[in-house]
């Protein structure tokens, strides 16, 4: 998908991600307050599968809105890729 970015798109791209992160907390408080507090597990461990899973449904929304936006994921990986270098370097401890 080559086409280039309209400003037209960006309202669908910031819509995605508001949808994907409403989607996400509706799902943390149903895993977290119904689901899992149902299952004898170990103290925080409910949260913290809860949290995985709103941070898995944040990206995966993140990529739909890019997708939406038109943007092509070669280009964002290439910025990425960068990005993980920086953040790499960031944590080295010298």
């Amino acid at each position: 998908m080559d086409q280039p970015v309209f400003p037209g798109l960006c309202p669908d791209f910031f819509l995605v991600i508001y949808l994907s992160i409403m989607l996400a907390n509706l799902i943390r408080v149903l895993l977290e307050d119904d689901i899992l507090s149902r299952i004898p597990l170990s103290n925080g461990l409910p949260h913290s599968i809860a949290m995985m899973v709103k941070y898995v449904l944040i990206s995966c929304g993140f990529l739909l809105a890019v997708h939406a936006a038109g943007i092509s994921l070669d280009k964002l990986t290439i910025v990425i890729g960068a990005m993980s270098v920086g953040i790499g370097f960031g944590f080295r401890i010298f």
